[in-house]
């Protein structure tokens, strides 16, 4: 650690002899450089702040001048310091262990950023693209389930830990709420504004600016009569690049009795519904799924289900039929997503509390019980995920005869098998439509382990009927991973891709003695993956 010391100090002393060789003073006092620079025919003030841990940490600039907030892009306000300048991106950054090298970087990126001020010649766009930066230190959150395209009074609700979050919905935000065990304190009202692509560069700072957007779309009479009663607070959207984006902001008060023309107080806004979760918190793919009405059916809750069932949240997926008749107890917690507050509760109803507390506005209908009883339910489904391992042969196997029966007239959807081969491997099978006649035999042509060797890799707990497979969290997660992408990229495609079969090995190093000879000295942690065409 005292290397690591000493050697920062050496590159901010490099730093700091190259500022007060290009005429920045030091302020002792406050700690920080400073230097008069030449603006239009005024003097601005230019503040360096070296922080503890530069050269590891970017250096930052500050400016005095209020009147550029809103004027210049790239500029935040900072309470302690005042405006700060935002030269470069964190994805732009790179690791520059040179002090001095880093610090003249940085400032002839300022000084690019100054003399763009000047000139005029800035890009525009960066206003819209960097609008929550600076629009606002508060900030509503907004559940925005439905998109409005009128003036409308919606609801403004006081809630535990969030504060305040408007919504367009206020029946599916207060299911979501209780949903995350979160309490409604008070409800309120605000006004919405749709201001298309009437608000844009420069911002509106004042009444009198917002008032010439409000005329202009014909909501004057609208806000009139409604704004003594909203707190004075309007929340509004508008268009960047043909992306809805949301912002608000609050009269002064009172509202009618200012005679001069007052700035407006801009309030930020953080958007906690659906679309913008799965469009900032993931890719084009994940959004792609978020938007779907596919229903996944996921027959058996336990360690393998309850993280599907977890990664397919994740990955967007909003509705959910989870089928298990099992408890879950203190022997399932070391594997299971659910923890020690769900013992004793179903598995199906434990995962659906922990999902939620997530996702608060997907839809997940539950069944405690066995399978065969919810055949009915399971044909209104999109796809089966059957995750009940050698357990759930028999219902899988009924479920291909239904499937493929001349004389049967119940629909089965496409099914995904998944299953442990103890801590050795697991297997992912998707099947759209092939007719497999018996399945024992297709579970031990594909099986990677010596059948003489099976029962070597399960131990036998206290009880009754209580042989298990030992098989680690971090062994289940990695089937749980290739399984939820075959998943995932069935959903994305629509159901088009090809009926497949993945086997993923886990630790093989541990386990080659218990291999079939094919699989033998097999690298850990392969994928093989094959067309189930190959396989039959």
């Amino acid at each position: 650690m005292q290397y690591i010391e000493n050697w920062l100090l050496q590159e901010k002393e490099k730093a700091k002899e190259f500022l007060q060789k290009n005429n920045f003073k030091f302020n002792k006092i406050k700690n920080f450089f400073w230097k008069k620079l030449k603006f239009k025919y005024k003097t601005i003030f230019l503040r360096i702040i070296l922080p503890e841990k530069f050269p590891l940490e970017y250096p930052k600039f500050y400016i005095d001048q209020e009147e550029w907030y809103l004027k210049y892009p790239h500029i935040e306000k900072n309470k302690k310091f005042g405006l700060n300048i935002c030269y470069i991106e964190n994805n732009e950054k790179t690791a520059l262990f040179d002090g001095m090298l880093l610090i003249k970087i940085a400032l002839e990126k300022i000084y690019k950023i100054i003399q763009n001020y000047e000139n005029n010649t800035f890009d525009k766009k960066d206003f819209l693209n960097e609008f929550d930066s600076y629009w606002g230190e508060k900030f509503i959150y907004l559940d925005a389930q439905r998109i409005l395209n009128e003036p409308k009074i919606i609801n403004l609700l006081e809630v535990q830990k969030l504060k305040e979050i408007a919504t367009t919905d206020i029946e599916k935000t207060k299911k979501a709420l209780k949903n995350m065990k979160l309490k409604i304190l008070n409800q309120k009202k605000i006004i919405f504004l749709p201001f298309f692509d009437k608000f844009t560069y420069p911002f509106p700072k004042t009444k009198s600016a917002i008032l010439d957007i409000i005329n202009t779309l014909g909501y004057k009479y609208f806000l009139e009569k409604y704004i003594e009663h909203s707190e004075l607070k309007v929340i509004f959207s508008f268009k960047i690049d043909d992306h809805l984006h949301y912002g608000a902001f609050q009269f002064q008060k009172p509202y009618k009795q200012y005679l001069i023309d007052p700035e407006i107080i801009p309030i930020g806004i953080r958007r906690i519904d659906r679309n913008r979760i799965f469009s900032r918190g993931g890719n084009f793919i994940t959004q792609k799924i978020a938007e779907t009405s596919i229903e996944v059916a996921i027959i058996g809750c336990g360690s393998l289900g309850g993280s599907l069932a977890f990664k397919l949240a994740k990955s967007g997926v909003k509705k959910l039929l989870l089928i298990d008749y099992d408890i879950l107890t203190e022997s399932n917690i070391a594997r299971h997503i659910c923890g020690m507050r769900y013992i004793n509760e179903p598995k199906v109803k434990a995962l659906k509390d922990f999902l939620l507390e997530q996702f608060p506005d997907m839809e997940i209908e539950i069944f405690p019980s066995n399978a065969i009883e919810c055949l009915d339910r399971l044909t209104q489904t999109n796809l089966i995920v059957s995750a009940v391992g050698s357990e759930g042969e028999i219902f899988e196997q009924l479920l291909f005869q239904l499937k493929h029966s001349k004389n049967s007239k119940i629909y089965i959807p496409p099914v995904v098998l998944t299953w442990f081969e103890g801590p050795v491997a697991g297997h992912a099978v998707l099947i759209k439509e092939t007719d497999i006649n018996e399945l024992s035999i297709f579970f031990k042509k594909i099986s990677v382990i010596e059948n003489s060797k099976k029962k070597l890799l399960t131990l036998l707990d206290i009880g009754c009927n209580s042989l298990y497979s030992p098989y680690a969290f971090i062994d289940a997660e990695n089937v749980v991973l290739h399984t939820s992408l075959l998943i995932t990229d069935y959903i994305k495609s629509l159901g088009e891709i090809e009926e497949t079969v993945i086997t993923i090995f886990n630790n093989t190093n541990l386990y080659n003695d218990y291999l079939k000879t094919e699989y033998k000295n097999i690298s850990p942690y392969t994928i093989q993956k094959y067309k189930l065409k190959e396989i039959l």
